[in-house]
């Protein structure tokens, strides 16, 4: 297979296994960051983390598409989602040369 996945990239999507969407009900800045509080204690209690943490996100400029989070696995998907996002953009701009 030309484009073998990196190891690490195979690995990680086969240790986290499918993803769903959520999304959260309307809610206040003030109410999302509780929310988001609550995910990072649940990520350091699941992952027995301590002191700080890098938090991982997909962005565009100043345009967020992602929070991914702190835990050790969030680096690696956020590389996942970003070469996802760029592929599909990739064949969106293909798409649209083809039919102009």
């Amino acid at each position: 297979m030309a484009n073998k996945l990196p190891d690490y990239i195979r690995e990680t999507l086969l240790r986290v296994g499918e993803v769903e969407w959520f999304g959260i009900e309307p809610s206040t800045p003030e109410q999302l960051g509780t929310l988001f509080q609550e995910m990072i204690e649940n990520t350091y209690t699941n992952h027995d983390l301590e002191g700080p943490q890098m938090c991982h996100y997909v962005a565009a400029g100043n345009l967020s598409i992602a929070m991914v989070g702190t835990s050790p696995n969030s680096g690696v998907i956020s590389s996942i989602i970003t070469a996802a996002w760029n592929n599909m953009v990739a064949r969106a701009k293909m798409e649209t040369l083809e039919s102009a």
